[in-house]
């Protein structure tokens, strides 16, 4: 470590003066090649084909989970359907007689009128997000879904008469 101390001072020290005795040795000098400062393009096809995957994913889980509750939906209220036209005069909306609303994805519903001291019913029907992504595939892994559910809203006419509604 010693000698290579001393070499260093010596050629720093010696080094302006020039030694009659040294071979001057050239060596061959190459032109400078051109380096493009320019960055690189970066290849972006792994997330371009994650992103296709998920978008493509989404997709299929939107018209799969439309289809699912449209089709359980539908089972259920062929089943209900029957009372309801028993128990009601007018069933379905003004447009077209029976029509089962659609108001979301996951929600539809369906008008009745015509009973006695009731002004109308309407037939909520509330279903899983089998839809979404998202709600299909993390937050039923945290959170158990609700169920589907029926949400009946009978607004009734209290008047001064006895007035009982059951429903069965």
């Amino acid at each position: 470590m010693q000698k290579i101390l001393l070499c260093l001072l010596a050629s720093c020290a010696l080094g302006h003066k020039k030694d009659p005795t040294a071979v001057v040795v050239e060596a061959p000098v190459k032109s400078p090649t051109v380096v493009n400062s320019a960055p690189q393009p970066k290849d972006y096809s792994q997330e371009i084909y994650a992103i296709s995957a998920l978008i493509a994913v989404t997709g299929f889980m939107l018209f799969y989970g439309k289809s699912q509750n449209k089709t359980l939906v539908e089972k259920f209220h062929k089943a209900a359907r029957e009372e309801i036209d028993l128990q009601f005069t007018f069933s379905g909306f003004e447009k077209e007689r029976g029509l089962l609303f659609e108001t979301s994805y996951s929600e539809w519903t369906y008008y009745a009128s015509g009973r006695q001291n009731c002004h109308y019913a309407l037939f909520r029907y509330e279903m899983n997000r089998r839809h979404c992504l998202f709600s299909r595939v993390i937050m039923e892994t945290v959170l158990p879904p609700p169920g589907d559910t029926l949400v009946v809203d009978v607004p009734l006419d209290f008047t001064p008469i006895h007035c009982e509604f059951y429903m069965a």
